[in-house]
């Protein structure tokens, strides 16, 4: 009941995506394209639940990928784990507790939330099991989920923030948000696929807002979370 619930909205916000495009109001369909990244993270653990851990993986990696959000990521450790990776288990952990701040202001560090202290209560015990410590920082690895590169800079330097109409990992659309635009980005923009941010079998249309970055020599292209 509750899943068929679940798909039936996410079938809803997918026919409604379909009608979306940059020139009306794309601040509003960046945040229903939020709705959707919830609801697939929603039928995934539903779908988790059930003991379908390759369909609930699709759609809760889709999830994750285009939303780090703490819960997502603690579900995507619970994936790892029921598949007997307890070193990705850990790492999607850190991930997780990763996406909070730790200081309420310079200085003054926030009081860690319910889900907080359950994921470093989590982290603790698989490290009591002898888990591998995952390398490198997890704020730089959360960074690059969202980092595309997109090559050569072609001796161009700037950044220009981009909001992106993306359908079956295809850019439809592109609109510039800021005043400034690197040369050529539209082009570079439009060669990159982005067919992991959708669940299989998605036909969802989504929007999402991306800083451009051409910098010693390289251009890279940053989604925003």
């Amino acid at each position: 009941m509750v899943e068929s619930k679940a798909k039936e909205a996410l079938d809803k916000f997918t026919a409604e995506s379909k009608t979306w495009n940059l020139q009306q109001n794309p601040q509003n369909a960046l945040a229903k394209s939020r709705l959707i990244f919830a609801t697939w993270d929603t039928v995934g653990w539903l779908l988790y639940r059930q003991g379908k851990i390759a369909e609930a993986e699709s759609y809760i990696q889709s999830a994750w990928l285009n939303r780090q959000d703490a819960e997502v990521g603690e579900h995507m450790a619970e994936i790892a784990e029921a598949k007997g990776n307890s070193d990705e288990a850990l790492r999607f952990l850190e991930l997780a507790l990763a996406t909070y701040p730790n200081y309420q202001r310079p200085g003054v560090r926030k009081t860690p939330s319910v889900i907080q202290k359950e994921l470093t209560e989590h982290i603790d015990a698989l490290r009591k099991t002898g888990t591998r410590e995952p390398s490198g920082n997890a704020d730089e690895a959360l960074l690059q989920l969202r980092t595309i590169s997109l090559g050569d800079a072609g001796g161009f330097t700037g950044t220009a923030e981009y909001s992106l109409l993306l359908s079956n990992g295809e850019v439809l659309d592109i609109q510039k948000i800021s005043d400034k635009e690197v040369p050529g980005a539209r082009e570079r923009i439009k060669g990159v696929k982005f067919t992991a941010l959708w669940p299989k079998g998605s036909e969802a249309q989504l929007v999402r807002n991306a800083i451009l970055n051409c910098h010693t020599g390289i251009c890279e292209l940053v989604l925003e979370p």
